[in-house]
């Protein structure tokens, strides 16, 4: 019986195949535009930075966070752009970098001298037909670079600058970013002192007086004579106090808004005078 089911089975392709007929396998039903493609595995790549620098054994910070000592692999950081500081404690060097998603992106970072804080270092000779800039800035300490290129901290003098414009970028830590365009001349050297702005996660106070030297309360707390700039964190209310012997002690109430300064200024009256409450 089973031969002959098999036989009769084999005629049948035969006579299929006699006919010229394709025969056709069962295949999956697709939604329209779509076909079916072969599994492939996930070649993307970790987003990761690769870093070096000249000289080497540096430290590495990413926002000011530290990641490790240099040449540094970070494996896993988040794409995005980041402020980059390498700093061997007497070289460093800082800048804003970008890094690509899926991507190991490497940096070679080259070390220049920190001169002391707030006391500006010996320049080199002028080269005959270069210019300079001696630059100074509010707040002190400030990252500079020309043409993207460090330069070092303010106050700083730099010279063999070859005359024509060149972009000056001046940034530190909780500030905006400064940037312009100076034009060099020729066997000049100019004078520049950029003013930095707050970012907008903080604030400022400024008290003057007249006469000055007077003792400043803020919120029941002495914080020193006038002339007086405090920086604070986003917004803030105090009640101000001023005194100084052989005149009326000032009191009244001041605000802060985050990114913004605010001046007060206070002309003393004499005892012999009324006091004055605002």
């Amino acid at each position: 019986m089973e031969l002959t089911k098999i036989a009769f089975i084999s005629l049948i392709f035969a006579l299929i195949l006699a006919s010229g007929c394709a025969i056709s396998l069962w295949e999956p039903n697709l939604p329209a535009n779509q076909t079916q493609q072969p599994t492939q595995a996930n070649t993307g790549q970790p987003t990761s930075l690769y870093i070096t620098s000249e000289p080497s054994s540096a430290n590495v910070y990413i926002n000011r966070g530290f990641r490790g000592v240099t040449p540094l692999t970070i494996p896993s950081i988040a794409p995005g752009t980041v402020e980059l500081w390498v700093t061997t404690g007497t070289q460093e060097n800082m800048t804003n970098i970008t890094i690509a998603a899926n991507q190991i992106t490497s940096i070679h970072v080259p070390l220049v001298g920190i001169q002391p804080m707030n006391q500006q270092t010996q320049a080199p000779p002028a080269t005959p037909g270069t210019g300079g800039l001696e630059l100074n800035s509010t707040p002190t300490d400030a990252f500079v670079y020309i043409d993207g290129v460090y330069m070092g901290r303010t106050p700083l003098t730099i010279r063999g600058l070859i005359p024509g414009g060149h972009e000056l970028k001046v940034s530190s830590s909780n500030y905006l970013e400064f940037k312009t365009t100076v034009l060099i001349e020729a066997d000049k050297t100019q004078a520049f002192s950029p003013t930095l702005d707050l970012k907008g996660t903080f604030s400022t106070l400024k008290i003057d007086t007249n006469p000055s030297n007077a003792d400043v309360w803020l919120n029941g707390s002495f914080q020193g004579m006038t002339p007086l700039q405090k920086i604070y964190p986003g917004n803030n209310k105090f009640r101000v106090q001023l005194q100084k012997p052989g005149y009326v002690t000032y009191t009244t109430n001041r605000s802060t808004t985050e990114g913004q300064t605010t001046d007060m200024y206070y002309s003393f009256i004499p005892t012999n005078g009324k006091a004055v409450f605002i």
